[in-house]
């Protein structure tokens, strides 16, 4: 009990300490006169820009306030993002527009809600951060002033007093640490809400991405068809016509062993020609797809190296286009995981979750997988954007990883018995 108590109070003590009380006490601390002194001169030149807007100067006031009100949310955003590591996305640049706009825009107006609602968060926080913090350690630390000053007015007059303020000192630390966090768990909600885009211009900019994204993932698969029919199967079966004409030739000539041997050649190429064919088909769409996912994953992976185990555990079949996306998926992350983690051991889970389709691969290889450049998962985020989907990665040093793909359960239709 007694080794209980000392931990709880080392916490409190250690508290204000931490990287995150840290960076909430800077919050406090460097917000408060921005908060303060940028609410009430917003309050106060809307104010005026509304009286005079009867004239011309009025609404030019407005815009003038807007415009300085979005560069100080900004501030409020870089000032969450170096002392709290929270990152918050600009709203769309303005550009250039026309007055009426600026004066309707919505993220100006919502910039100027957090702006007037940070002023009375940044005195609580202030007082609660910065002075009840004060006052606690003043209190915590009384026995010792107490001690070194022996004259003068003082609030305990013996020693069972003085530690009695230390306690008190204790709780208080404890009760500015608990009210601090939730203050500014309080402006980061709002902040969120009101600094960073509205949910439908962030929706919209999701959407204009990810079109982009299908339209040049389009692109790339036609272009990628193209060669592999141009460099295989059409170089091939052109091979395949020269062989057959010499050979016809070697034919009239009487020419049997020469024609025999071209024959033999042209044979050789058409086997050639026909597999990259399938390849190319099995590459747009897999035959085995037409019997469910399940079935088509289970034929992928059987003569895998490492071994695969697939579950797939479905109570609706997905649409076609997101039951290829989900295979292709499967297809890449398995590939990945045998050429690059030294793993032994593979397994593919599919599940339905509601209303999204997810599909986990894990392998218990070396780990310390990345998302980024020269990385086979930026081809799959390109993949699985255009229809919604998401992709998360857990692959500390070691191992094991898993890589999770959700996509959208799009135009169900019944499982097959």
């Amino acid at each position: 009990m007694v080794t209980r108590g000392w931990r709880v109070v080392g916490g409190v003590l250690g508290a204000p300490f931490g990287r995150r009380e840290r960076g909430e006490f800077g919050v406090a601390l460097l917000g408060l006169l921005p908060g303060v002194f940028g609410g009430l001169l917003t309050l106060a030149l809307l104010a005026a820009g509304a009286v005079l807007s009867v004239v011309n100067i009025g609404l030019l006031v407005l815009v003038v306030v807007l415009g300085g009100v979005r560069r100080l949310g900004g501030f409020h955003r870089g000032l969450l993002g170096w002392l709290l590591q929270v990152r918050i996305a600009p709203p769309p640049r303005e550009g250039r527009i026309g007055l009426r706009r600026r004066l309707t825009s919505p993220d100006s107006w919502r910039t100027v809600a957090y702006v007037l609602l940070n002023t009375p968060l940044s005195v609580l926080l202030f007082a609660v951060l910065v002075v009840l913090r004060f006052y606690g350690y003043a209190f915590l630390t009384y026995p010792l002033w107490w001690w070194l000053v022996t004259d003068g007015d003082v609030l305990a007059d013996n020693w069972a007093l003085a530690f009695g303020a230390s306690v008190v000192g204790i709780v208080v630390l404890g009760l500015s640490t608990w009210g601090g966090s939730r203050l500014v768990a309080l402006v980061l909600v709002a902040a969120r809400a009101l600094l960073g885009p509205a949910p439908l211009s962030a929706r919209v900019r999701a959407l204009e991405e990810t079109r982009g994204l299908a339209v040049a993932d389009s692109a790339a698969a036609l272009r990628r068809i193209e060669r592999d029919l141009h460099d295989g199967a059409q170089a091939r079966l052109v091979a395949l016509a020269m062989s057959l004409t010499m050979a016809r030739e070697k034919l009239d000539e009487q020419r049997p062993d020469q024609a025999r041997s071209l024959i033999d050649t042209a044979l050789r190429g058409a086997e050639t020609a026909i597999r990259e064919l399938r390849e190319l088909v099995r590459g747009i769409h897999p035959p085995m797809l037409d019997l469910g996912l399940a079935e088509a994953l289970e034929s992928m992976v059987a003569d895998n190296t490492p071994p695969v185990s697939v579950d797939v555990e479905l109570r609706q079949r997905p649409s076609p286009a997101i039951e290829t996306i989900a295979y292709f998926c499967a297809t890449e992350l398995i590939t990945n995981a045998t050429r690059h983690s030294a793993a032994d051991e593979i397994t593919v889970g599919v599940r339905q979750e509601g209303e999204r389709l997810v599909v986990a691969v894990r392998d218990n290889g070396r780990g310390g997988a990345v998302i980024g450049a020269g990385s086979g998962l930026v081809g799959l985020v390109s993949r699985i954007r255009p229809v919604d989907g998401d992709l998360a990665l857990d692959s500390p040093r070691g191992g094991p990883t898993t890589v999770t793909v959700r996509l959208p359960l799009a135009g169900l239709v019944d499982n097959p018995a």
